[in-house]
């Protein structure tokens, strides 16, 4: 997810593969008994690195096509092995893309996403996890740094970004995610999921008309995505208004 305003560039050099890859042959190493695949603030590095072989439900299977552990407290960023970044007390930046394999009848399917994960002091501080649901359906969850951290955040997006574009962010996520930065005092960045609803709303209601859609079925499908978008935004922007004034007001 890009918010506004300019972000970092990865470093170029770092677009080669680095060899903290993980994604290897053979079974993944168990979850612990009770812990879920679902990342955690508070999690290890060796508890993250677990989890991201796993699929939040079954009987969904995910492979590990990509893993990059880096040092992300200075540029250029470098890489390093999973042992020693576990020990490290300063940030730690995770990039994971993942294939989540499914069976339509006898027809194999699989699709690719991207997450990215701060740590700090060997403990997990922030992600934006694309998670798998049964039939890899989407099972995102979103935990954004701090606003001492949001330069990092926002480099680790940008670099994710190159490598594993992020698709349309459905409207419950959009207002998930506007929620959580307001609760981090991020009122930009969460103005900026306003403005994408607002964005939304606008092709969905540009998309409604004769000329573009003529499908009548298809016209109800998009009438009906707006229907559910605007109690959505509404929601987001009382929030806002509820924040950003009082903010707004200090020195």
């Amino acid at each position: 997810m890009l918010y506004p305003g300019r972000v970092p560039r990865a470093p170029l050099w770092l677009l080669a593969p680095l060899t903290a890859s993980l994604a290897c042959a053979g079974s993944p190493a168990p979850l612990p008994p009770g812990v879920s695949a679902a990342p955690a603030l508070g999690d290890s590095l060796d508890l993250l690195l677990v989890k991201l072989r796993h699929a939040e439900d079954v009987p969904a299977e995910v492979e590990l096509r990509e893993l990059r552990v880096m040092a992300v407290d200075h540029e250029p960023w470098q890489p390093l092995d999973p042992e020693s970044a576990a020990a490290r007390s300063l940030p730690v930046g995770v990039i994971a893309g993942r294939r989540c394999s499914w069976r339509e009848g006898l027809l194999p399917r699989h699709v690719d996403r991207g997450s990215w994960f701060l740590l700090e002091a060997g403990e997990l501080r922030a992600f934006d996890h694309q998670g798998f649901g049964i039939d890899c359906v989407s099972h995102p969850a979103f935990e954004p740094a701090f606003v001492t951290q949001v330069a990092t955040e926002r480099a680790l997006v940008r670099y994710l970004s190159q490598r594993w574009p992020v698709t349309e962010i459905p409207g419950d996520e959009r207002l998930a995610r506007g929620l959580r930065l307001l609760e981090r005092e991020r009122y930009e960045d969460a103005q900026y999921e306003l403005f994408a609803l607002d964005r939304r709303l606008r092709e969905l209601v540009r998309r409604q008309s004769e000329y573009e859609t003529p499908d009548p079925g298809e016209r109800e499908l998009l009438r009906r995505e707006e229907e559910e978008l605007r109690p959505l935004r509404a929601q987001l922007q009382r929030a806002l208004q509820d924040v950003v004034p009082k903010e707004e007001e200090l020195p």
